[in-house]
């Protein structure tokens, strides 16, 4: 039964076929639940057409000098339901799932050079309700840590971080996004 959930998620995320591959390796290798990697990834590719997947593995959308903006299809989980009582095998399936996404948009990426990098962050949902601010947190570490592994940044300690803002969730939007601003120092 996994097996056929897997090729069907293959199938339907053919061109993000490196993802599919983190994530069923990750899940097989750490004995956790396929249908989480495979839900994220579905949704990383319902979000996406290949070639923005294409486009934006190759660059970062740079608005002024010294700005970066990430621009991820995914939502993070609720730190709510993360933490309460969620199994620690779970909560690395959908960390591993996060990395994947951010590796498959921003693999290409060059590393920051300069620092300390100053990061905000927006949760943008389609659906219209009220959010709690301080899921927003979740987005932001799941993000850093997987620019550290990528190493796109050297680190995100306090050598490397310098401000973190959580801006408040909005909602109405076209599509779910997380909006991750990075500022470089000048």
């Amino acid at each position: 039964m996994v097996g056929v959930a897997v090729a069907v998620a293959v199938g339907v995320v053919v061109g993000v076929a490196v993802v599919v591959g983190v994530v069923v390796g990750v899940a097989v290798a750490v004995g956790v639940a396929v249908a989480v990697g495979v839900a994220v990834v579905v949704a990383v590719a319902k979000s996406m057409s290949e070639h923005d997947v294409l486009s934006k593995s190759v660059q970062r959308r740079l608005t002024a000098q010294g700005v970066t903006v990430l621009n991820i299809p995914l939502l993070p989980p609720s730190l709510n339901k993360f933490y309460a009582g969620m199994h620690w095998s779970k909560r690395k399936g959908i960390a591993d799932s996060w990395h994947s996404a951010i590796w498959a948009l921003y693999g290409q990426m060059k590393p920051f050079e300069t620092y300390p990098l100053n990061i905000t962050c927006q949760l943008q949902y389609k659906i219209k309700r009220h959010r709690d601010t301080d899921n927003t947190i979740a987005a932001v570490k799941l993000t850093l840590d997987a620019l550290v592994k990528m190493e796109k940044i050297s680190g995100d300690d306090t050598r490397y971080i310098g401000k973190i803002t959580l801006l408040p969730p909005t909602s109405g939007w076209k599509k779910d996004e997380t909006i991750i601003t990075i500022t470089e120092s000048t």
